[in-house]
């Protein structure tokens, strides 16, 4: 799903079954041309060994991810 908070990054974390999810973003405008996006999220699937399949697994019940990103206008 496109991510309105971090324009023109997607991602696909399903969270099914009980657990939680915790996302907290900002936003700094630098001038009129130049902003950064921060996000930093956090998913966990009570009781699962692990999350994901193939190299995207994590082992263990618990998720993080950051995004950072700086646009420029020209």
């Amino acid at each position: 799903a496109m991510e309105s908070d971090i324009p023109g990054a997607t991602s696909n974390l399903a969270l099914s079954g009980c657990g939680m999810r915790l996302s907290i973003s900002a936003e700094a405008c630098i001038g009129i041309a130049v902003s950064l996006r921060a996000k930093w999220s956090r998913t966990l699937h009570d009781g699962a060994a692990s999350i994901g399949s193939g190299t995207d697994a994590v082992a263990g019940d618990t998720q993080g991810v950051a995004t950072l990103q700086l646009d420029a206008r020209l």
